[in-house]
């Protein structure tokens, strides 16, 4: 019989990890407690549903270029509470999306700060201020605002688009803007005062 070579059997290095590490597979933060500061940029999401703290907000943001998503899960209020999500200064670039956020004592999402915010697929209920201030050059798409004791839409929102929102049976106004909003396919309806008003600087 011939016998031929196989070349080295002395490995080249030691062995390496394959797998992916966990921030590999979910590079984004978890928020799992209330209440919650934001102070770098980047993305953060829910682990469940959250219940705030009297005298605070439920999440504070504190710097520009931040998406949140609240995958389906809610944020509760509880009497003396604050704002669900406060911008805390005029920031850029802020997400929230895809959940609810109800029972707050202030705003369910105060970012009247905010230019070039996203608000998408947000349920904001039975909050004891307005349920969303977007603030400027920001877009709203397909939030429901319903039962707050102040508007379903307000604060100082200016250029700013609405696409695909309603705004129900709030105690005040369903949309409450500044000048240069525009809207499309939106419906307010059962709201005590207007159903769309727009003030002037």
């Amino acid at each position: 019989s011939t016998a031929f070579a196989q070349g080295s059997l002395t490995p080249p290095g030691a062995p390496a990890p394959t797998m992916r590490t966990l921030l590999q597979i979910e590079p984004r933060t978890p928020i799992s407690v209330l209440p919650y500061n934001i102070t770098i940029a980047g993305s953060y999401f829910l682990t469940t549903n959250l219940t705030g703290i009297s005298g605070t907000n439920g999440i504070t943001i504190g710097c520009s270029n931040v998406t949140i998503d609240l995958r389906g899960f809610t944020l509760s209020g509880v009497p003396g509470s604050l704002d669900g999500i406060n911008v805390s200064a005029p920031y850029n670039n802020i997400t929230v999306e895809n959940g609810t956020l109800s029972d707050w004592g202030n705003n369910g999402v105060n970012a009247d700060n905010v230019s070039g915010g996203r608000f998408s697929q947000l349920i904001l209920a039975d909050n004891d201020e307005d349920g969303l201030n977007p603030g400027r050059v920001s877009q709203v798409l397909h939030c429901i605002a319903t039962g707050n004791t102040w508007n379903g839409y307000g604060g100082f929102c200016s250029n700013t688009r609405f696409e695909g929102c309603v705004g129900s049976d709030n105690a005040a106004d369903g949309f409450a803007t500044f000048e240069g909003c525009s809207l499309l396919g939106c419906s307010a309806n059962l709201n005590g005062l207007d159903g769309f008003v727009c003030f002037v600087h």
